[in-house]
């Protein structure tokens, strides 16, 4: 199913946005969706620019210190740093401010670590579903704005397949 979905021209616009100290986030969304068509184009613009421009923490994540304060959205926004409930958050806020319903979504990923064998355990990851036309659709930020690489670093590499992922692969 092809979205209508204006890639080159959102994304264009999604990367040449900067942020200002202390802009709300609902500021910075407007700014964002101000050239969109639609529902699905405002979500794309926010995925685009929050892949971009937020960096994993993993110095919280390997040191187990995840700060409930550093994944709210705003602080998220403003670190420019966050673990994946951080993501979830911010674009939870940031579409919820245009109008479309979206919810966070916990569970377990099998990310960074994991070996074919392991068992499924506790939750472990955050991304989110967004309602559109009728129809839900998933959004993972944190795997769309890259990877921890085994030196334990973040490397920032943008993925496409986390926008609108099907639900069989989340």
């Amino acid at each position: 199913y092809q979205h209508p979905i204006r890639y080159t021209k959102i994304d264009k616009h999604a990367l040449s946005i900067k942020d200002y100290k202390n802009e709300s986030i609902k500021n910075l969304t407007k700014r964002l969706t101000q050239n969109t068509k639609n529902d699905f184009e405002k979500a794309r613009s926010i995925y685009r620019w929050i892949t971009k421009n937020i960096s994993y923490d993993v110095d919280s994540y390997f040191n187990d210190s995840i700060d409930p304060e550093r994944v709210q959205p705003r602080n998220a926004l403003k670190s420019k740093l966050s673990v994946c409930s951080g993501y979830a958050n911010l674009f939870n806020e940031m579409v919820s401010s245009v109008g479309i319903k979206s919810e966070v979504v916990s569970g377990f990923a099998k990310g960074y670590g994991f070996e074919p064998g392991d068992k499924i355990g506790e939750s472990n990851h955050a991304w989110n579903a967004i309602e559109i036309d009728k129809n839900w659709y998933l959004v993972d930020c944190t795997w769309g704005s890259g990877n921890i690489g085994l030196d334990k670093k973040f490397n920032r590499k943008y993925v496409d397949f986390y926008f609108l992922t099907p639900p069989e692969h989340l």
